[in-house]
């Protein structure tokens, strides 16, 4: 069995692509390169957080839909329904549209597991659908928000702060404007010495966890899974 998912691989063959095609072949410890590495560098910024987000809202995704359709048959799974209904109830008092009232309401007087499980199959797309409008990036509170539900966050909260500082990087790349004075701060050699010693370990480690809690997510088809299984 591997340590990864197979989704991690083929984001991190991507990212290396990106690294391959945008990074200069050799860094200059005095920051003295042609203008057009500087572009060249803040689209890989962008591109790479990119990869890494769509990556959290697909792993996400398939491992509370796994979790769930292993509790549907009756083979576990337990554990992230708990997680799931502790968070129906917070949002269920949080939220301001009273989608989560709604669905609380339905599970609290569901007769029997299987009126349960059709109410908590409605949650698991709802909540979803509802919390990627929310979720604005690879910050802590983005991850928290994507893996509270399946009740996993706490074992993955040691290696969320590289994410955190790389999504301040990445916003200040994307809501910058660019000029003579900002060119050289824009470090091709900063952004690749970032992603390969801090984020991309701690995302193996992340993809790991995940894996080793949830060993279904080596049979997932990836291709299949996308943001529009929410709809």
């Amino acid at each position: 069995m591997t340590n990864n998912t197979e989704l991690y691989v083929q984001v991190s063959d991507r990212i290396d692509q990106l690294s391959n095609h945008l990074m200069p072949s050799e860094f200059d410890d005095f920051v003295n390169y042609d203008p057009c590495y500087y572009d060249m560098a803040r689209g890989y910024c962008l591109l790479v957080h990119a990869e890494l987000e769509n990556y959290f809202e697909r792993v996400g995704l398939a491992y509370l839909k796994s979790k769930y359709d292993r509790w549907v048959s009756g083979n576990g799974g337990e554990d992230c329904i708990i997680a799931i209904t502790m968070t129906l109830a917070i949002e269920g008092h949080q939220s301001e549209d009273g989608l989560f009232s709604e669905l609380l309401s339905k599970v609290r007087s569901s007769g029997g597991k299987g009126k349960l499980k059709t109410q908590l199959g409605r949650y698991v797309n709802e909540y979803y659908r509802w919390m990627l409008g929310r979720v604005n990036g690879i910050k802590k509170e983005d991850l928290k928000k994507i893996f509270a539900p399946a009740g996993v966050f706490e074992e993955i909260e040691p290696y969320v702060s590289s994410f955190d500082r790389y999504g301040e990087l990445r916003g200040g790349i994307a809501h910058s404007n660019v000029g003579p004075g900002l060119v050289q701060e824009v470090n091709p050699k900063y952004f690749y010495d970032t992603l390969y010693r801090n984020i991309m370990p701690d995302l193996s480690s992340i993809d790991a966890i995940l894996l080793r809690k949830n060993p279904d997510l080596n049979s997932v088809d990836w291709s299949r899974v996308t943001i529009r299984d929410t709809n």
